[in-house]
């Protein structure tokens, strides 16, 4: 069945929730999202691999926007900076430098900043394409959103791009045994942007006095 609300992926600690509300562009899409204190979902290629059966098996023909936009020469994530594998057989027609129109007709060309990454949902069959699951779509055009949730027990803060928080405040620690402990809980010690910091102890403030 196809989820209206929240859903995980077996062994996946992360969650995902897909609105179905009305299709958006790439920038509305993230916005979406943040709205939601979520982030555009950003899974690693396994778990991307995972999530496209998932969709294709419970909801069909459902293209979902990713975290990832071009920044003129390479695909980079928007929250931790990184590139995306240009030549991979991840990529539906094996590099990001492939564009598909709505003709779907191949347009070789380069990489422009107006185009970002789609998860390609778009077969009925996980047999044809099974490892296919990115695609470089015009950032204008209009996808389902697709969100991460952070995890039981963590939160976000709007605008944090992808950052899920946890507050141990069980007992008062040293800096290195702060950090010590996010590493025992299979975390790192929180390091958010200072557009975050503001609002991040205003939420602690509120939640916890």
């Amino acid at each position: 069945e196809c989820p209206n609300e929240s859903f995980k992926l077996e062994g996946i600690e992360w969650e995902f929730k897909i609105f179905f509300d009305e299709l958006r562009n790439w920038t509305n899409a993230k916005k979406k999202c943040e709205a939601e204190f979520m982030s555009t979902a950003h899974p690693s290629d396994k778990v991307a691999v995972k999530l496209r059966k998932h969709l294709l098996e419970s909801c069909g023909y459902v293209p979902v926007w990713l975290n990832a936009r071009s920044d003129g020469t390479k695909f980079v994530w928007q929250d931790t900076k990184t590139e995306i594998h240009r030549n991979d057989d991840l990529w539906l027609i094996g590099d990001p430098t492939s564009i598909i129109d709505h003709s779907w007709h191949y347009l070789d060309r380069r990489i422009s900043i107006h185009y970002c990454l789609n998860l390609e949902v778009f077969f009925d069959s996980w047999s044809v394409r099974p490892r296919h699951v990115y695609a470089s779509r015009l950032c204008a055009h209009h996808f389902y959103t697709l969100c991460e949730v952070c995890p039981e027990g963590f939160f976000s803060i709007q605008g944090s791009q992808h950052q899920c928080f946890k507050l141990w405040n069980d007992e008062r620690r040293s800096w290195k045994q702060a950090q010590s402990k996010c590493v025992d809980e299979n975390s790192v010690l929180a390091a958010p942007a200072d557009d975050v910091v503001v609002a991040l102890r205003q939420h602690i403030v509120v939640e916890y006095g």
